[in-house]
């Protein structure tokens, strides 16, 4: 229970960092409505698919952090953990960014590489969400991840006070 409020507290504030940071175009089209309109900030689904992609990558990456902060005692060590396996994490999605594979039932690479497939195609998903299509795997995904790794952390409290 003490993980899921840690991971509650964590995720709120996420949240009202990217709340504050959607407010500057919602200022920005109510000030300026030509050019709000112009870049298109008054489309609904543009908005939506945006804050869901954000809101459930970012539950994702804070259940990340909060399991890494209970590999470790010291808060330095748990950032620079956090950051580390963020930057693996991004750094496979760009590396990987705009490439489609074909793929053989039968190779093990192919099978592999359809199991991580959501992993690591993260970014070519912010295409469908930033024009509002949801993309139903790639929200189950990070679900799984986020509640994997809160699994993880209680785990390892568990463990530690024991």
């Amino acid at each position: 229970m003490v993980v899921v409020g840690k991971w509650c507290a964590c995720y709120l504030f996420f949240l009202l960092i990217v709340l504050l940071a959607f407010g500057y175009p919602f200022i920005l089209s109510i000030l300026f409505p030509v050019q709000g309109q112009n870049l298109g900030f008054n489309e609904k689904e543009i908005w939506l698919g945006n804050a869901l992609f954000i809101s459930m990558f970012g539950a994702s990456f804070t259940s990340i952090g909060i399991f890494a902060s209970s590999l470790t005692k010291n808060q330095m060590v748990a950032g620079m953990l956090t950051f580390t396996i963020l930057t693996l994490y991004i750094s496979c999605m760009a590396y990987l960014f705009g490439r489609n594979f074909s793929y053989d039932k039968n190779d093990l690479l192919d099978i592999l590489y359809l199991s991580i497939n959501s992993t690591m195609n993260g970014l070519n998903k912010l295409e469908q969400f930033a024009v509002g299509l949801i993309d139903i795997p790639t929200v189950l995904h990070q679900f799984t991840i986020t509640i994997f790794c809160i699994v993880l952390t209680t785990i390892q409290i568990n463990r530690i006070h024991r």
